[in-house]
């Protein structure tokens, strides 16, 4: 009996070989000079007019650029560390500079692993040993459990109203608060996460990742739950149970819950509901207890 290798397919633009050239062929090795080993390995080479740009087969006028020993493919854009720059790799290897600044309303760094211009936001994390901490920046401890209004649209008959429930209990007797469950309301959209990471869209149970109504998504990634909606909301639910609300300043002062109102001032986050100043944050989230949920 005898058996025979069959050659894997070769993507679009290149053909099997016996000896392939993986080395000189490619885009890096026009742009700088490589030191390609003698040996060869078996597999796809490009054809003819045609060079690897390390993910396909183009031709050689698609390759991209070298930028500051960055290969960048065409199109694709960087922006330098103070966002003082963006650089635009195009056809033939040319990379072009153009001055950049960030607006008033925006703010310099890494956002989903892209660096450039972002527009501000405001955190409120619900950390798992049952500490919340402001828009603001107040912090201190939950200390009561049940669903409580962590953070909503003051103005419920807005277009883009939502509202953030967090669900805390004690598991056992000794133990520190954590989150059982997150409930997000989109107007006519209500996604439940419980702490094992099942979901529920309006009420039916949903595989991820999901898009409902255009710009609302529930998708996960490094075991955290993702639900956002476009950029202006985001909601984040990781294994440990940390839960992140993540929204743009164009919300700034039009926010109610136990996250506070978002005005950049922290020395009003402690504030109950009806508007009663305290200095414990328990009193602030039992204030905001959400009573279309059980407490117990």
């Amino acid at each position: 009996m005898s058996c025979c290798l069959v050659a894997a397919p070769c993507p679009a633009h290149s053909h099997y070989e016996v000896c392939a050239d993986t080395c000189a062929g490619t885009c890096a090795s026009f742009i700088a000079p490589l030191m390609c080993p003698e040996s060869c390995f078996e597999g796809c080479q490009c054809d003819d007019g045609f060079v690897s740009d390390g993910v396909q087969c183009v031709p050689l006028e698609n390759c991209g650029c070298v930028h500051n020993g960055q290969y960048l493919t065409v199109g694709q854009a960087v922006v330098d560390t103070d966002c003082k720059s963006k650089c635009l790799c195009q056809a033939s290897g040319m990379v072009k500079c153009e001055k950049l600044s960030c607006a008033s309303e925006e703010v310099c760094g890494l956002r989903d692993g892209v660096r450039g211009c972002h527009v501000k936001q405001a955190h409120c994390g619900i950390c798992p040993r049952g500490r919340l901490t402001s828009f603001d920046g107040a912090s201190g401890a939950i200390g009561a459990q049940g669903a409580f209004e962590a953070a909503s649209l003051c103005d419920e008959a807005a277009d883009r109203w939502f509202r953030v429930v967090v669900d805390v209990r004690v598991c056992s007797e000794g133990a520190s608060p954590s989150v059982a469950a997150v409930y997000v309301f989109f107007n006519e959209t209500g996604i439940t996460v419980n702490s094992k990471h099942e979901t529920w869209i309006n009420g039916r149970k949903i595989s991820l990742p999901s898009k409902e109504k255009g710009e609302i998504s529930v998708h996960i990634a490094e075991k955290t739950v993702i639900i956002e909606r476009a950029s202006a909301v985001r909601v984040t639910y990781s294994a440990s149970q940390q839960v992140t609300i993540i929204i743009d300043e164009s919300l700034s002062g039009k926010m109610c819950g136990a996250c506070g109102n978002y005005n950049n001032n922290s020395r009003d986050d402690l504030k109950t509901a009806d508007g009663k100043i305290t200095t414990d944050v328990s009193v602030v989230v039992a204030s905001w207890s959400a009573g279309d949920f059980s407490r117990w």
